[in-house]
């Protein structure tokens, strides 16, 4: 058993942001092409602090009324958190690209933040994940224990969206090995 809610919370955090989604792959594709690459991982990890803090406060405010099925939740989010690990899985395996620009050149500031907007925001497993699991787990700490699990929570958004984003812009620079 994990003891402190910080570890926990960044496990949790990596666990379920780690199963590649349109939106990883969209930040993926803007790493490779290397175009507008920290506004669009500053824009993800922002729009993940909001929603998992969202779902821990949530859950805060339906806590009380909650309590008797405490248990009950805590366990279907673990089985709904397994079910779901195995079809993102699958989903991994066969992936279908997202790609924004299908044409020559390439998509303008405001149309790229726009498409984003949208792939983040459209996405109903992004709600499933950061506030309805995320804000569930929490609901085992109490006071500063919580803002610890939180914290966990959005460090591990914060080192996978920037890990995701930067090194693809390098991975063609490398030099030759073969």
């Amino acid at each position: 058993m994990i003891s402190h809610p910080f570890i926990t919370g960044l496990l949790v955090g990596f666990s379920l942001i780690i199963a590649f989604g349109a939106q990883n792959i969209f930040i993926l594709n803007h790493g490779l092409m290397r175009l507008y690459v920290f506004p669009i991982v500053l824009f993800c990890s922002l729009a993940d602090f909001t929603l998992i803090w969202l779902g821990i406060a949530g859950i805060d405010y339906f806590e009380d009324s909650l309590e008797l099925y405490k248990a009950e939740i805590l366990a279907f989010a673990a089985s709904w958190l397994f079910l779901y690990a195995i079809f993102k899985f699958k989903s991994a395996v066969v992936c279908d690209i997202l790609r924004e620009n299908s044409g020559p050149g390439y998509a303008s500031f405001g149309r790229t933040l726009g498409t984003l907007f949208i792939v983040t925001f459209g996405n109903p497993h992004v709600y499933i994940d950061t506030m309805f699991l995320i804000g569930t787990i929490s609901m085992q700490f109490s006071g500063v224990e919580k803002s610890f699990y939180g914290l966990g929570a959005c460090l591990a958004s914060l080192i996978f969206f920037f890990s995701l984003g930067y090194p693809p812009q390098y991975l063609f620079t490398l030099p030759h090995l073969f």
